[in-house]
């Protein structure tokens, strides 16, 4: 989907461990998207998950702290964003269902 899409920005809700960043980060390389951007959207970020981010040495990942559903994190998550961007959301912090 990302290769066929194309997004120049991957949001992901719920970060846990930050290997889905990290893979999408080194997708977005390989597919040499300008201006290329990963935010990861989390209540919790736990020093592993950001000890693994700052060592895979990808510096266009971003994580914004909050709900995913709040007002409040969608205006931060705004401002990354720009209208010439294509925007893929990936939605993984609610498992009740």
């Amino acid at each position: 989907m990302i290769f066929a899409k194309k997004p120049n920005i991957i949001i992901e809700t719920g970060v846990a461990r930050g290997g889905s960043l990290i893979f999408f980060s080194s997708i977005l390389k390989m597919i040499n998207t300008s201006n290329a951007k990963v935010i990861g959207v989390d209540v919790e970020f736990r020093k592993h998950t950001l000890n693994a981010i700052k060592k895979s040495k990808f510096t266009n990942i971003k994580l914004i702290k909050g709900d995913s559903a709040s007002k409040s994190t969608y205006d931060k998550v705004s401002k990354f964003i720009t209208k010439k961007d294509k925007v893929m959301v990936i939605l993984d912090s609610d498992h009740t269902y």
